[in-house]
């Protein structure tokens, strides 16, 4: 039964909340009332919360994911207020300081999923008012992607079970990462691994490199996987060309430490189409009759100087067996090879006449080989595959070149003009610096055929410079740029390289040609020999400056100046 009083001067008996007392010459309702308990005065009777909202700082919410919960009662919370906040199987009970006009329940959440619809109770003496509902949503949050891909591929497993892998690791990368890759992040990039130790026997079918994955080996040094060929094909090509010039869709690869054995039948990578990728720290052997080891086909994208798409570093490459099983041995079966689409040229390409473009081979090896880096046709071909401009910006840095010798397997159909460890057959913008060339039969040959077209112009620029020749007895030029009667090569620079060891030549040091129309940046000339050093220690000081050096070829667009032989005096002979 609800506390009654009689007001002073009424007589009336009434319910508590409809009593009022005196203020003044005014009746105002009652609040509260208490009542003398003992020496105490104690809370009776308190008017009910009638105006109140509840509000959520999330509606929507995952899982674990805090969130807050606030009555707002604008006129203040009476005395000996109660709050609760509660939603089915749930409850949580506040007490207010009288006056204040909000109860929070801070950082509550969710362990599970789910519609939660959020009351408030206010309980006072004179009773108890629900204000509400608030709908809340939880939902359990999404994992983050994972952030790296690497499938480990054991040995002995197949070709197929390879495969496999690199299409999942593909399909990872674009899924979940995409864009350029930094080779030198492995995070960036999906990955393969190919274990420490193990040999893969591949069955006639090449394995195809696939975008944004890196195929590694695990190990170092001869506990590096093998990765063995059988009697065709290659060890690795495209299959999708993405319809000629740079496109095809598998680019932005990585393989990296595996040793390749090509079984004496077969070839190593053919690459077409391909604008960007990467081979480091493998190891070559066993190349098959008229192949490459890394045959590089109209890739690297458009020309863009002083950035390489391309890159070959840290490999070793050897080609001790002399007679493959499928074929004679060329002196056109380069290590590395530069090429442009043509029909026949390589595995699948467009024949659109693609040039390759931005390739740089770095702190690589090349032991006994017949040729290391270079390459051999540029002609008119048959239907669209002839060459659309001529390959360029190729940088050839910090390499070591020994016993790259074509007279180990017989000189070829073009004699002395297929020789040269590195051969720039019809490049603008190389640049050949710092490498060690040892008892190679001819260090560096720049070359234009007779039969290279003449509609795309002149190869431009070469650079050769920092280089150590070292025991050079063939009789060959050391550095050297043979022409045809309608093209000659525009600005060549050949500086601070040095001849030592034996030299038993009986021919120039440097023989270059030029046609004197384009002079180098900064000069009037066009072709600059400078700073070289010649001193090979077989021969005495008085032997070195009797030497003929250094040729113009009645040029006069040819500068040979402040080169210098043993004693450091200056020798331009």
């Amino acid at each position: 039964m609800p506390l009654s009083v009689t007001p002073s001067g009424n007589g009336t008996w009434v319910p508590a909340k409809t009593a009022k007392v005196m203020v003044g010459d005014s009746w105002v309702p009652v609040k509260k009332m208490k009542v003398r308990v003992g020496t105490s005065w104690v809370l009776s009777w308190v008017h009910p919360v009638v105006n109140a909202s509840l509000s959520l700082s999330k509606t929507d919410v995952e899982t674990g994911e805090a969130y807050n919960v606030t009555l707002t009662a604008p006129a203040g919370f009476p005395e000996g207020a109660e709050v609760v906040l509660r939603f089915t199987g749930y409850s949580q009970s506040f007490f207010p300081t009288e006056g204040s006009t909000s109860s929070t329940l801070v950082g509550a959440s969710h362990a599970s999923a789910g519609t939660y619809t959020w009351y408030a109770d206010v309980k006072t003496k004179g009773g108890t008012t629900t204000f509400g509902p608030a709908v809340q949503t939880a939902t359990v949050p999404v994992p983050p992607p994972p952030t790296h891909h690497h499938e480990v591929v054991p040995s002995g497993s197949s070709r197929a079970a390879i495969q496999a892998a690199l299409d999942r690791a593909e399909t990872f990368f674009l899924a979940n990462q995409g864009g350029t890759v930094n080779f030198d992040d492995e995070n960036s990039m999906a990955c393969v691994e190919l274990v420490a130790g193990g040999t893969y026997n591949l069955d006639g079918t090449a394995l195809n490199p696939r975008r944004g994955v890196r195929l590694i080996g695990g190990g170092s040094g001869a506990s590096r996987p093998l990765l063995k060929a059988s009697s065709a094909g290659h060890l690795f090509n495209n299959n999708n060309n993405g319809g000629g010039a740079y496109n095809n869709p598998h680019y932005d690869w990585l393989v990296q430490n595996i040793r390749m054995d090509c079984n004496n039948y077969v070839g190593g990578f053919s690459i077409v189409h391909t604008r960007r990728f990467r081979i480091k720290g493998c190891e070559f052997s066993n190349l098959g009759a008229v192949k490459h080891y890394i045959e590089i086909n109209s890739s690297g994208g458009a020309r863009s100087d002083g950035k390489y798409n391309v890159e070959v570093l840290d490999c070793y490459f050897t080609m001790t067996n002399t007679n493959p099983g499928n074929g004679a041995r060329r002196t056109e079966d380069e290590c590395c090879q530069l090429d442009y689409s043509w029909a026949g040229s390589a595995s699948n390409t467009a024949n659109d006449g693609t040039m390759t473009n931005n390739v740089k081979f770095a702190g690589n090896t090349f032991y006994r080989v017949p040729r290391a880096i270079g390459g051999h046709r540029y002609e008119a071909e048959s239907g669209n595959g002839s060459p659309k401009g001529i390959h360029s910006n190729v940088l050839i840095d910090n390499n070591t070149f020994t016993e790259v010798n074509p007279v180990l397997y017989g000189d070829g159909a073009n004699s002395a003009n297929s020789e040269g460890a590195v051969r720039a057959y019809m490049w603008s913008n190389v640049r050949i610096t710092n490498n060690a060339f040892n008892s190679c039969y001819q260090c560096v040959k720049g070359f234009i055929p007779v039969d290279a077209v003449t509609y795309n112009g002149e190869p431009t620029y070469m650079y050769v410079g920092g280089n150590t020749l070292n025991n050079c007895t063939s009789g060959r030029p050391g550095i050297t740029y043979s022409t045809n009667s309608s093209l000659k090569p525009e600005q060549v620079h050949v500086e601070n390289n040095i001849v030592e060891g034996t030299w038993s030549g009986s021919d120039f040091v440097v023989d270059i040609e030029e046609n004197g129309t384009e002079t180098l940046p900064g000069s009037t000339f066009g072709v600059v020999i400078r700073w070289n050093m010649f001193r090979p220690g077989n021969l005495s000081l008085a032997e070195e400056k009797a030497y003929n050096k250094y040729s113009r070829n009645g040029d006069a667009s040819v500068y040979v100046y402040e080169n210098y032989v043993s004693d450091g005096s200056v020798d331009n002979s």
